[in-house]
């Protein structure tokens, strides 16, 4: 296995991280544009690994509680972005949904315990964080939610699933012979 502890072992990890960023990211983008269920899982993964060889030169033991904060919280994102294929949440509204909103605000509360109760720690082998990981772990738990809006945008504006026919409406009953 290799030493994660920095020195030049850690630079040469972190230059072998971004260039396979860099050479998976178009392929990424391609995947969200094409199929939005297989992408968003991928979206998902591609955080979390990042986040991870990310974390591991830089947070120490950390970094276990870090990606399972990100896979946690992308989820909730996910769960508010996805109650329509074509409006945007931001539209919709946060609290349009409330029992949603309460179970991602509860979800939130337990994965919060699961990292700062001193008592919990031990069972989930989590560590509490600081506020910049903490931070860090919200930004890129957005990057899901974010992905989502901009792939109905797309829709919306016809520049995704387009099947090119010509839609034709339908008349109501009152305009019918």
């Amino acid at each position: 296995l290799a030493n994660f502890s920095g020195g030049s072992d850690g630079i040469i990890y972190n230059a072998i991280a971004l260039v396979a960023f860099l050479a998976f990211f178009p392929a990424l983008l391609l995947v969200i544009l094409i199929q939005n269920h297989l992408s968003r899982g991928l979206t998902m993964g591609a955080v979390c690994l990042l986040l991870q060889a990310w974390s591991i030169n830089h947070s120490g033991a950390h970094w276990q509680t870090m990606v399972f904060t990100v896979l946690c919280l992308s989820q909730l994102g996910h769960a508010l972005a996805i109650r329509s294929e074509r409006d945007s949440t931001f539209r919709l509204g946060f609290w349009s949904n409330p029992i949603l909103m309460a179970t991602v605000v509860f979800t939130l509360g337990l994965q919060l315990a699961t990292i700062y109760l001193p008592a919990l720690n031990p069972v989930f082998k989590t560590a509490p964080l600081d506020w910049d990981e903490l931070a860090i772990c919200l930004i890129l738990s957005a990057v899901v939610f974010f992905a989502v809006e901009a792939e109905k945008w797309f829709v919306r504006h016809g520049l995704l699933y387009a099947t090119g026919k010509m839609q034709v409406p339908i008349p109501d009953r009152k305009e019918r012979p």
